[in-house]
């Protein structure tokens, strides 16, 4: 009889784990966002790299949150005066997992490229991490992808003096330029996009570059992206108010997802989306915890 009476009292027990189960797979897919960019560019590469499978098994926010801790911790690392810049190596595997829990994570691609390109002269692998941020930044274009597209011209014609090459990303940088974008970056590149076009020379000369292009015609440029060139000088800017994001060729996605987009990349902290998804998600944990509690107190009671 008292075998009988204990197999009842677990029943509650056994039927609240299955609930909590349940609820607990639910809440993953709640959390999951319904327009995950980059997902199908993860699911690509899983199979190559353990990490990125690793990753995939997070929701979203738990892999932003992951990312922004290695940024501090990368940002702090970069900055210590125990290594120099051209002997740290040890870096860039922080930076590429950033990129990995982050695929959004616009600043980890272009100081990785930079870091890789003019302080360790790996060219090359600069622009691969760039065609990587590209690849994940493109469906929707991201707020700042024009950034990638510059640095990629950039390192193109000042490393390799490959001229056609930097023309291309730099038209690209032009094409997706949007208020998001950093203001000096933007205005470098349309310089730097308009003096190649006149020049067509193999060799990059940038005293040349300097002297012989005036800022007015830059100017009128970014007048049309709606980014304020007011109190340009030549040696720096200052920075005017941002305005709507033009998304271009972004009609296959929502409203939601355009607005839930603009903060990629970002900190997790300040983004809304996310701490509305983890307000919820907090909330039914706590009341299953509650609810878990109860239940087994109850249960000892009976047990007495």
């Amino acid at each position: 009889m008292k075998n009988y009476e204990r197999k009842i009292t677990h029943i509650p027990l056994i039927l609240l784990t299955i609930a909590a189960a349940a609820a607990f797979f639910a809440s993953a897919h709640f959390l999951k966002p319904k327009n995950d960019a980059v997902s199908l560019a993860l699911k690509n590469k899983a199979t190559m790299n353990p990490i990125v499978s690793l990753s995939l098994s997070m929701s979203k926010e738990l892999r932003q949150i992951a990312a922004s801790y290695l940024w501090l911790r990368v940002d702090e690392y970069f900055h210590s005066t125990a290594v120099r810049l051209s002997e740290n190596t040890e870096i860039v595997p922080l930076f590429k997992l950033i990129t990995i829990f982050d695929p959004t994570f616009i600043d980890a691609y272009l100081v990785l490229a930079h870091h890789l390109a003019f302080h360790l002269g790996k060219t090359e692998s600069a622009l691969n991490v760039l065609k990587d941020g590209l690849e994940n930044n493109i469906k929707p274009p991201a707020p700042r992808l024009s950034e990638l597209y510059f640095e990629s011209g950039w390192i193109s014609i000042a490393l390799k003096r490959d001229t056609q090459e930097a023309i291309v990303a730099l038209a690209a940088s032009e094409k997706y330029m949007s208020t998001e974008c950093d203001q000096d970056n933007a205005h470098l590149a349309m310089r730097l996009l308009a003096f190649l076009k006149n020049s067509l020379t193999v060799n990059f000369d940038v005293n040349a570059y300097r002297r012989n292009l005036s800022n007015e015609d830059i100017h009128k440029k970014l007048e049309e992206f709606n980014i304020c060139p007011h109190g340009h000088d030549e040696e720096g800017h200052e920075h005017g108010p941002g305005c709507g994001h033009d998304q271009g060729d972004t009609g296959d996605y929502d409203a939601a997802a355009a607005k839930e987009h603009k903060y990629s990349g970002q900190n997790p902290w300040q983004n809304p989306f996310l701490a509305a998804r983890l307000q919820n998600a907090a909330v039914v944990y706590s009341a299953l915890w509650l609810l878990l509690t109860l239940t087994m107190k109850l249960a000892r009671r009976r047990r007495q």
